[in-house]
């Protein structure tokens, strides 16, 4: 058996591929994350984050943007499904304390990905204003 080298490793762990339909399940459930963001206290001042997180997901999955690591996206999309799916570590029918443990998971995520989202913001910003220049052209 070959040796896993540290630098094996995190080729691999850079190249995860991202099953399509957790990102499916995702934008389908779109406007029940919107609903959680908006109404759950940890949430609130996030429900930006959460479109341009959206956003992202979806240019990643049209190949419209792929200047971001497969292991970060593979986050976003873990600790978005794991808000709206009904298995955690803490029951989310137990009211304020029952989304604790999302947005620990979001908040973490959120913590790394921010450059990266960022980042995005930034091109799809100048790609809207340049559709917009060409447009008027």
């Amino acid at each position: 058996m070959e040796n896993l080298t540290k630098e094996k490793f995190w080729n691999w762990f850079n190249n995860i591929k991202i099953p399509e339909k957790d990102i499916d399940t995702i934008i389908e459930n779109e406007k029940k994350l919107k609903t959680i963001f908006k109404e759950k206290p940890f949430f609130r001042k996030y429900s930006d984050t959460l479109d341009i997180m959206i956003s992202l997901l979806k240019d990643f999955k049209n190949k419209r943007y792929k200047d971001i690591s497969s292991t970060l996206v593979y986050a976003i999309v873990f600790s978005l499904v794991y808000i709206i799916e009904p298995i955690d570590f803490i029951w989310d029918d137990l009211g304020k304390l029952g989304y604790f443990d999302d947005f620990i998971i979001f908040k973490i995520v959120y913590s790394h990905a921010l450059e990266s989202l960022i980042e995005y913001k930034n091109w799809k910003d100048i790609k809207n204003i340049n559709a917009e220049l060409h447009k008027g052209a």
